[in-house]
Formats: C-alpha cells, structure tokens, sequence
C-alpha cells in the first residue's frame, strides 16, 4: 500500500495540475489577444508619445506571452517524463 501512495504521488508531481494546465492555457489565450490588440493600437497611432507608449506595451505583453510559453513547455516535459 505504501509503495502506492509513494507511485502515485511521485506521479502526481510528472503530471501537471489540470487547474494550472487550464489557467497557462486560458491566460496565453488571453495575452494572444492582448497583444493583437497592441498591435492593432500601434498601427492606428500617429502622436508620437502614444506611439512610445504602445512600443512598451506590446514588449511587456510579449515578456508574459513568452513566460506563459515557457511555463506550459515545462509542464509538458514534466508530462512526458
């Protein structure tokens, strides 16, 4: 029985936690969608400040998105262990 338990909990820790497998997911969803929008932004900008503006909101949207990216690649390797 206690050989088990230890399985299944050495198990638990190579499989990600579905809550946290659907929360990188919705959020990389989320972010994709924000950083269209920066763009569409960008795009549609001519003052100069707000232009400079955008330019730092779309880097630090890519910073999360990237992050994100990162984080499910890590949870998928832990998977396939």
């Amino acid at each position: 029985m206690e050989q088990e338990e230890g399985s299944s909990a050495w198990s638990s820790f190579l499989q990600p936690e579905p809550d946290e497998w659907n929360v990188l997911r919705d959020e990389l969803k989320k972010t994709s969608l924000a950083l269209r929008q920066a763009h569409i932004r960008f795009d549609a900008l001519t003052d100069p400040d707000l232009i400079e503006a955008c330019i730092f909101e779309i880097q630090s949207i890519s910073a999360r998105h990237t992050y994100l990216l990162r984080r499910i690649k890590a949870l998928e390797q832990k998977r396939d262990i």
